[in-house]
This record gives structure tokens, C-alpha cells and sequence, in this order.
């Protein structure tokens, strides 16, 4: 096995003395540089952390494939970024000890603690970029500036205002950390958060922060020229999904109030439990307020741009040849389904299987499948010759009036052919065979993660030393072989993920993953074909006084989808719609772009599916689910619906 692989998966905090190898997907990253506050959301797995550190000064500075990313002018656009994550400050600390006390109270102290975490960052960071040379400090200006600060809150630096020597930003910096650990001292000691915020002479949400932080902006831009444009600094908050949603609402009026030279960068792996409500009365946080990118709704060439932007700085910093390409179209091929059909019947000599064969050779010699002009030659249409019998279809002559609807029409059974594709190997007893380029892109599901380690699986198994991997055009087969594996080994990963109940999300996952093969492959009469890739499972959340009711099961679902295991489509009032994530397409058979068409699937269906404790519950509860929904559908329209 070639071990040297440019693919291998590891958390940006796992990586070490290693280096972090970047690639910066310009559209996001352009958002992020802003001088604007930004909400970066994506499910596990998708780069955030990557692109938080990528904003980070010590990492601009230190890092060479950063640097290149960046054109080597990492403060071109003059802004500090601080990488916070938030687990490590365990925020939890002052919930039970504030929970008798005013809202208003909690979310000032609150405030005040994560402000006295970025800018005690922020003052250690710009005496570093003076000594370098980054910004122009002198001595004078940075004493100055830092007595400014030291009496404008004189009780809250009244230590430090009794030291002979004039503070430095250095000694500005551990002071702050000083205070910021009494802080949590004072909750564990259950003190008066009132008269601690009295001493201190803090008495608004954030206020401590933007204050000292004008000044050490002002202290930044004494170098510049008139005309120059200032310092700003960005306070990147990263996981910030371990906040209750109470400490959510005050970060969201952190992120409300804040102002030149102050713009957070707040990460999450799933939209916040309210993404406007703050805990100031009548002020919310509007679009006008923040920047919301969405990692999990890239477009698909952006997806794809991403992931051979990520594997080619892998490779040539492997290979220390910076012109060396990983281009998967090369080393995976195009999707075609019928070339897929074809090596995948080709190996029987079933009667059924060479009577649909031979149906497909004649009819790629019907007016309706001829290649047009330019066209290269095309193979047998498998799959359309599959769906003309099933459905009964009429293809229309070239002297008909429909001849007109000829490409609408062929657009139409495209649409279809994965449900044929997977239809096919249900009937005739196949494993359904998955590789192509386009194929390990929807497999991953926009997770860099996912496609990481399909690429390793793949790499693996093909077992030549990478330059040679790259020019390698991979065996369908051995690329099926290797997708399979990687899907297994993500549903077998569930124990060992990050999901709170591993034993009830295991068997909803899992549930869920086989009913959505069974509703994508059968139905009492073929409806299936017609509104192909169902199972995006729709339930109804019961409500109180109007309001939707949360439930361990949906807790369990959005844990789940946060993990990467499930992925939720959409949730609409009281309407839940989330699908399986479709990395684990492989695992169970069902289609690698996941599923597009609603079912309806009840609250007791989940329960039964979370609670089932042996292999034999599972089995009958995944067959008796799969048997009632393959057989609902609200409407049959014929195929080419668009038809008088």
C-alpha cells in the first residue's frame, strides 16, 4: 500500500508541529477579509476551522502555504485576526451561577468575558507585529495609549495603576487575562455578579470591548498617513455551537453593537437556534447587520473548484512540484449511466438482463436516440429503453406534432435515469456500482471531509506511488470497491463520532438509510420512475400555544446532521425535512445525488427506528416503514407532464 497520500483526513487542531496545508476558496474567503461582522455556518467536516485560522495574525505569519495562498501580503488589508474556540472558555460556568439574576446582568458579564478573551489576544498580537515591523509603534505612542485605556476604567486597572513602570501592551495583555480568570473564580466562588461588574465599572453589553478597542486601533494606525487606510480587527469565535441559546443571543448582541474597528467572525455548524434575537428589547440582528455564508448550500462548481483546489496544494506540497495537477476527471472519468449499465450487466447472461440489452441495441437505432450533429457516437440507451417499458411510454415520431418536444422529452428521461439506474440493479439482483468524478463530488455531500477520504480510500486502493496515481484513469470497479468501503466505514463510525447518543442515532441512521433505498427502487406500479429519488422524509412537529415543540428526537436528528450522518433540507414552522447524507449512498444503494422528493414519515416512525435495540427490530421496522411509504404517493403525473 502506497503510504505517501495526499488525502489523509485530520481536525486543523490535530495537526501539530505539521504545518497546515492551505486553499482558500476565494468567494468565501473575500466575505470573511470584509470589514464586516460574519456568521460562517457548515456542517462538520466542510473547512471552517481552516478558513478561521486563515484569518488569524500568528498563522498569516508563520505559516509559508498560507502565505502563498494569500500572495505573501498577509496585512495588506490591515486587519488582526484572533482565533477563539469557544469549548476551550467552557461558558457553562456562569449559567447556573447567574440563573438567579436579571438577563441584562448576565449577558453584560457574559460580554465582558469574551471581550477580555480577544483583546487580551489582540494586545499580545500588535506588540508582536510591532516588533516585526508590521506596524509602525513607537514606545511613546504604545504608553500612551495604553494609560489612555488603563484610565478610562480605573477601577477595573487599579492594580495595575499602582505599578511603577509604565504598562505595556504585553503587560496590558496578562493583566487582562488576569481578570478574565478571576471572573470564572468569582462563579465558582458564587460571588455578586452585581457588585463584580460594579467594581469593575462595566455597565453596558460590550461596551469594554469597543472601547479598548478604538484605542488600540488608534494606537495601530499612528504609522499610517492621513489617506492610509486604519486597522480593524477580527475576533473569530469559532465551534460557537457549544452555546446554549441563551449565550447565542447575547453573541448575536455582541455581533449587533459592534463597530469600526470591531467585526466578529462567528462560526457554527448549523444555523443558531435564533439568528436575529438578541437580549437588547427591540433590537434584532439583521442581514444589514452580518455577512451569513452557508457552507452547506455551495453550488456544485464551486464545490468541485474547492475540492481539486484542496487536493492540488496537497499533491505539489507532496511532491514538491508546484506544477503537478490531481484532476479528477482524469483519474475518475465521466458519469455516464449507461456505461455504468453496461459494465455492470455485462457480466450475466441472465435472459432478462439480454432481453432488456438487446431491447436498448434496438432502439438506439429509433429517429428519437439518434446522436445530433458534432455529437460523439453514444451508448446503448440502457436505462431510457428500461423506462419506455416500464411506464408504458409512446416516443413520438418525426412527422408527429410532439417531435417539436424531442430534447424536453430526452431532458425528461434523463432526469429519470438514476432511478432507472437503481431500479435496474434492484430487479435484476446488482449491486449498484458507484465511481466517476461527478459521482465522488455528490457523494461528499459539500463536506471536504467526506471527499477526503473517499479520495484516500480510492488512492489506496488503486496502490501506486502518487505521481503515477495522477495520471492513473481508475477502474470503475476498483473505484466502487473503495467508495463502498469509505461508506462503511463512515456508518460504522457513529460510535466514535461526536453525536450525544450514539446507540439511538446509530439505528435512526441506519433505518433511515435502507427505507431510502427501498422508496427510491420500488413501488406497487413503477410511480417511483416518475418522481424519482424520493426520501427526503418530511414530519410534523406537534406545537404548543402555536409554537413548534422540540423532542429528543429532533435534538437527535439535528445532532445527527451536525455530525455529518444526516443532512436537514429545510425546516419550515413546524415541518421538518432532512435527508441521509450522501456519503453513505454506498453503504445502502440508494442514489449518490441523495433524494429531492418529499415522503411523509411521523414522529412515532422515528421513535421506533432510534429505539430499536437488536438487528431483528431494525429489520422490521426498516421493512414495514419501506413497504407503507414506497406505496405513498399524493400524485402520478405522466412523464412528459409538460405536454397538452
Amino acid at each position: 500500500m502506497s503510504t505517501r497520500t495526499p488525502f489523509a483526513v485530520s481536525r486543523y487542531e490535530h495537526d501539530g508541529k505539521h504545518r497546515h496545508i492551505y486553499y482558500l476558496p476565494r468567494d468565501v474567503f473575500d466575505t470573511l477579509e470584509t470589514a464586516h461582522p460574519t456568521y460562517l455556518v457548515g456542517s462538520r467536516g466542510t473547512g471552517k476551522t481552516t478558513l478561521l485560522k486563515a484569518l488569524s495574525w500568528n498563522e498569516r505569519m508563520q505559516n509559508p502555504s498560507l502565505r502563498q495562498q494569500i500572495s505573501g501580503q498577509p496585512f495588506e488589508m490591515r486587519y488582526i485576526g484572533l482565533y477563539l474556540r469557544m469549548p476551550e472558555y467552557q461558558l457553562s460556568v456562569f449559567e447556573k451561577w447567574m440563573q438567579p439574576h436579571s438577563d441584562n446582568l448576565y449577558a453584560i458579564y457574559l460580554a465582558l468575558f469574551v471581550d477580555l478573551a480577544w483583546l487580551e489576544l489582540l494586545a499580545e498580537a500588535i506588540s508582536e507585529l510591532a516588533v516585526e515591523g508590521v506596524i509602525s509603534l513607537v514606545p511613546a505612542i504604545e504608553h500612551d495609549g495604553v494609560d489612555r485605556i488603563v484610565d478610562t476604567y480605573p477601577q477595573f486597572f487599579h492594580s495595575l495603576r499602582r505599578t511603577k513602570q509604565r504598562a505595556t501592551l504585553r503587560s496590558l495583555s496578562r493583566y487582562l487575562r488576569d481578570i478574565r480568570r478571576s471572573l470564572v473564580h468569582h462563579a465558582f466562588n458564587d460571588a455578586s455578579p452585581a457588585g463584580v461588574l460594579t467594581s469593575l465599572g462595566i455597565t453596558q453589553i460590550g461596551e469594554f470591548g469597543r472601547s479598548v478597542a478604538l484605542e488600540l486601533g488608534s494606537m495601530c494606525d499612528s504609522g499610517l498617513g492621513p489617506n492610509e487606510q486604519g486597522w480593524h480587527f477580527k475576533p473569530c469565535l469559532d465551534e460557537s455551537e457549544t452555546l446554549n441559546v441563551n449565550q447565542q443571543r447575547i453573541l448575536n448582541s455582541i455581533v449587533r453593537l459592534s463597530a469600526w474597528p470591531v467585526f466578529p467572525v462567528v462560526s457554527y455548524v448549523g444555523l443558531p437556534h435564533d439568528i436575529t434575537e438578541t437580549v437588547i428589547p427591540n433590537l434584532t440582528l439583521q442581514k444589514a447587520d452580518r455577512h451569513l455564508r452557508l457552507l452547506d448550500q455551495m453550488e456544485p462548481p464551486a464545490f468541485r473548484d474547492l475540492a481539486e483546489g484542496v487536493s492540488n496544494v496537497r499533491v505539489r506540497h507532496l511532491l514538491g512540484d508546484q506544477s503537478a495537477e490531481c484532476d479528477l476527471a482524469t483519474i475518475l472519468g465521466t458519469l455516464d449511466v449507461n456505461l455504468l449499465l453496461q459494465t455492470l450487466l455485462s457480466s450475466t447472461s441472465s435472459a432478462a438482463v439480454v432481453d432488456l440489452l438487446t431491447d436498448a441495441r434496438r432502439m438506439k437505432k429509433h429517429p428519437f436516440f439518434a446522436s445530433r450533429q458534432g455529437e460523439t457516437e453514444r451508448p446503448d440507451p440502457i436505462y431510457q429503453a428500461y423506462l419506455i417499458r416500464k411506464l408504458q411510454i409512446a416516443l413520438p415520431k418525426p412527422d408527429s406534432p410532439q417531435w417539436v418536444s424531442r430534447a424536453q422529452d430526452s431532458a425528461e428521461l434523463r432526469k429519470r435515469s438514476v432511478a432507472a439506474y437503481l431500479s435496474i440493479c434492484t430487479e435484476y439482483g446488482f449491486q449498484p456500482l458507484y465511481g466517476s468524478a461527478e459521482m465522488v463530488l455528490q457523494l461528499s455531500d459539500k463536506c471536504m471531509r467526506d471527499f477526503l477520504l473517499q479520495m484516500q480510500e480510492i488512492f489506496f486502493e488503486v496502490d501506486k506511488p502518487l505521481l503515477e496515481f495522477l495520471s492513473t484513469n481508475v477502474n470503475l470497479q476498483v473505484q466502487n470497491a473503495a467508495l463502498t468501503r469509505a461508506s462503511r466505514q463512515k456508518l460504522e463510525s457513529i460510535p466514535r463520532s461526536e453525536v450525544r447518543i450514539p446507540t439511538e442515532t446509530a439505528p435512526l441512521v441506519e433505518g433511515l438509510g435502507r427505507v431510502t433505498a427501498i422508496v427510491q427502487t420500488t413501488s406497487p406500479s413503477g410511480e417511483h420512475l416518475r418522481s424519482s429519488e424520493r426520501g427526503t422524509f418530511e414530519v410534523q412537529v406537534p406545537t404548543q400555544g402555536g409554537l413548534a415543540t422540540p423532542s429528543e428526537i429532533l435534538r437527535l436528528i439535528r445532532d445527527a446532521a451536525e455530525a455529518g450522518f444526516l443532512k436537514t433540507e429545510e425546516i419550515d414552522g413546524t415541518t421538518w425535512r432532512f435527508r441521509v447524507h450522501t456519503s453513505l449512498a454506498a453503504a445502502f444503494g440508494f442514489s449518490y445525488r441523495g433524494a429531492y422528493y418529499p415522503i411523509p414519515i411521523t414522529l412515532s416512525d422515528l421513535d421506533r427506528l432510534r429505539r430499536s435495540k437488536t438487528n431483528e427490530d431494525l429489520d422490521l421496522c426498516v421493512e414495514e416503514l419501506g413497504k407503507r411509504l414506497s406505496g405513498r404517493f399524493d400524485e402520478t403525473l405522466p412523464l412528459f407532464e409538460w405536454r397538452p
